[in-house]
């Protein structure tokens, strides 16, 4: 690995690559990028993405793209 003051080194989290949609409907999908649902997989993002909705409205249609990882 380089040494050195110069280098910069971030942690690589592997993950599921997920994208969490909140249509302006309140309709709320999350699904991977080979566009999977991924909701039965994580059922708690979806479940707080739905009790967001109310406090997002005048920002949706909203859609979040990241990395899902669980730290232990």
């Amino acid at each position: 690995a380089p040494s050195g003051g110069n280098w910069r080194y971030e942690v690589k989290y592997d993950g599921y690559r997920g994208l969490l949609k909140i249509a302006a409907t309140g309709e709320v999908s999350l699904i991977s990028r080979n566009s999977q649902p991924l909701e039965n997989t994580f059922p708690e993002i979806s479940e707080f993405a739905k009790s967001m909705i109310e406090t997002l409205k005048e920002h949706l249609p909203i859609t979040i793209d990241g990395e899902i990882v669980s730290l232990t």
